[in-house]
């Protein structure tokens, strides 16, 4: 985002610290809550899927690709709509769009700063079910929780910077 246009990031630092900060300190919580008797994973991973790799190349290309044209076709009142679409594939395909934006003078600051947050948390809320999905009960909630967190302190400092600039 900052290599598409540096001047983003400053609406971005109170949101980012804010939402960073809160989610370091729940994962110091929860890692002070684990025990150390836990019984460590067996058998093999990987760590690296090339086809699930390739296929999320695919999707993060097609989004971005739908995206820049809907914007381009409809103008500034479809921003908001395309970047929420692109986030539920990938946040950083819609916050460097926004970023572009920001960067042509298609976009101000502050309402870029706005919009990459909604893409951010529109792509933490799509990450809760997976959660559920692919663990436990425990960690859908543990992982639920911590992207709450993270959304909340995003939006938090989103309004400290919005309240006290």
């Amino acid at each position: 985002v900052g290599a598409a246009d540096p001047g983003i990031l400053r609406p971005l630092v109170r949101p980012f610290a804010a939402g960073g900060g809160l989610t370091l300190a729940y994962a110091i919580g929860l890692a002070l809550l684990v025990r150390k008797d836990m019984p460590l994973p067996s058998g093999a991973s990987k760590a690296f899927d090339f086809r699930t790799a390739i296929i999320f190349a695919a999707l993060v290309a097609a989004f971005s690709l739908i995206s820049w044209a809907i914007i381009a076709w409809l103008g500034q009142a479809a921003i908001f709509a395309s970047v929420t679409a692109t986030a539920l594939i990938d946040a950083h395909a819609a916050a460097v769009a926004v970023a572009t934006l920001v960067a042509s003078n298609k976009l101000s600051a502050s309402s870029g700063a706005f919009a990459i947050l909604t893409g951010f948390s529109v792509n933490m809320i799509a990450k809760a079910p997976a959660a559920f999905a692919l663990g436990s009960l425990g960690y859908g909630m543990r992982v639920t929780a911590g992207l709450m967190i993270l959304i909340g302190g995003l939006w938090a400092g989103y309004a400290w910077s919005v309240l006290l600039p």
